[in-house]
């Protein structure tokens, strides 16, 4: 069963992505429902909303124009700062690189899982393969990607292990 808050963050998003096609000219809201079911079929994160919640809106500040305080006040600040470490930024009239991009989603916790999520359906091969050809080399940056995101992961794993041990002794 679906919680109020979840519903209306699918609601919000559906609306939000209305029109809106990928690269490959197919329906936008496609990709981020597959980002989002994927997050919830993770079986190592909370079992809360704030997870499936920040998938479903992951792309609504970059694409859609939706403001971060427009989500703190919806879904709460968790959300919202979740959606902000996978949203590019743009300071000073320009646009953050995609690797900085990357770099501040791994600072987040619900960032990161979202991230891998978004890499992950980006890079599926049926999805690349719908691409036009002058665009199937984005690839490499989806896999470059997934390596520094799994390079953060296995550092904080490690810090864990590290700080568990620490505390045992």
């Amino acid at each position: 069963m679906l919680s109020e808050r979840i519903k209306s963050a699918i609601d919000f998003a559906i609306e939000k992505h209305q029109g809106q096609v990928d690269k490959a000219g197919k329906p936008y809201f496609g990709h981020v429902l597959r980002v989002a079911l994927s997050v919830a079929s993770r079986q190592d994160i909370p079992d809360d909303d704030d997870y499936f919640i920040s998938a479903i809106l992951h792309d609504v500040v970059e694409d859609a124009k939706v403001s971060l305080a427009e989500i703190e006040e919806r879904w709460g600040k968790v959300v919202a700062d979740a959606v902000d470490s996978v949203s590019r930024q743009i300071k000073h009239k320009r646009k953050e690189s995609y690797m900085q991009l990357i770099e501040r989603a791994g600072q987040n916790e619900i960032g990161i899982v979202v991230k891998m999520a978004d890499l992950e359906d980006n890079s599926n091969p049926e999805r690349i393969a719908s691409l036009p050809p002058d665009n199937r080399d984005i690839v490499k940056r989806y896999d470059r990607a997934k390596k520094d995101l799994l390079e953060v992961i296995r550092v904080k794993e490690e810090q864990k292990v590290a700080m568990s041990i620490d505390g045992g002794a």
